[in-house]
Order: structure tokens, then sequence, then C-alpha cells
């Protein structure tokens, strides 16, 4: 053989255990991206799950909330924008709060650090508090405190029920 036939033969072979580790990865992680959109069922055998629709989540949301409540369609249509907007800026409260404690179990954090971390968690806790009772008001006045109480059992049970029921299809 020629040095350049070699040299090419050898190149190429080096490429080729170079990439191995790395397709080696991309199949494992397409191994673990199918096992997430997979579900098992108690035969062992997997089906496809289907994906998370956060519209449908909502559509099937109000519908319950609007029958347990027995809200009318007026007093859903002013209810549930302000609803998902009180829900939206609590979850980004929670995210905040989650991202603190996060950030406080790095090795590295002193006790001062985790003292202002609590602090802060603290804070973001009683800011929740505030936004969750602003809201509160403003939704009773839409429809009412006996509505409202059946709303947020409701919205409760859903929540409760919705997750028995993504656990138990794993």
């Amino acid at each position: 053989m020629k040095a350049t036939t070699k040299l090419l033969l050898f190149t190429l072979l080096l490429g080729f255990i170079i990439n191995l580790p790395l397709r080696a990865n991309d199949i494992h992680q397409a191994k673990v991206q199918d096992d997430k959109n997979c579900i098992t069922n108690h035969n062992n055998e997997r089906k496809p799950r289907a994906p998370f629709n956060l519209q449908d989540f909502k559509v099937h949301l109000m519908a319950y909330i609007s029958k347990i409540a027995s809200l009318t369609p007026e007093e859903s249509k002013n209810f549930f924008p302000l609803f998902f907007e009180m829900r939206e800026k609590c979850r980004s409260i929670e995210h905040q709060k989650v991202r603190t404690l996060r950030n406080a179990t790095q090795p590295n954090m002193s006790e001062r650090d985790c003292q202002r971390a609590l602090a802060l968690i603290a804070e973001l806790n009683m800011k929740a508090t505030r936004i969750e009772k602003q809201y509160m008001e403003r939704l009773r006045k839409i429809i009412g405190a006996k509505k409202l109480i059946k709303a947020i059992n409701a919205d409760h049970d859903f929540g409760r029920n919705f997750f028995k029921r993504m656990t138990k299809a794993r």
C-alpha cells in the first residue's frame, strides 16, 4: 500500500474510533427519549404515551371547574382569564423558589448564603400569599364566595386526579 493510502485509512479509522463513543451516547439518548415517550402497562408491554398538551389540560380543567362550581357561561368568561393569570404568577414564584433552593444546595455555599436563600424563600412565600389574596378578592367579586370555594376545591381535585391518572399510566 502506498503511504497516502495508509494515511487515509488511518485517518478514517481514527475518526471512526473517536466518534464511536459519541454515537453510543446518541443511541443511549435516543433510548432514554424513547422510554420517556412510552408507557409500560401491567404486562410490560410498551405503548407510546401521548404528549402533554397544556391547552387540552386547560380545557378539561375549565370544564370540570365550571361543572363543579356551577359557573354560568358569563361567569366562566370573566373568571378563567383572571384565574389562569393568578396561577401563572404563582407558578413563576414557585419556579424562583425551586431555583433558589437548588442554588443553595451547591457545595460551595456558606452558612450566610444559605441564610440569604432562606430569607428569599420566605419573601417569595409572602409575595405568593399577597398575590393569591388580591386575586381571590377579585375572583370573589366575579363569582361570589360560595362558588369560589367550590372552584378552588375543584381545581385541587382535578390536579390530584390528573396526577393519579398520569402515575397509573406509567
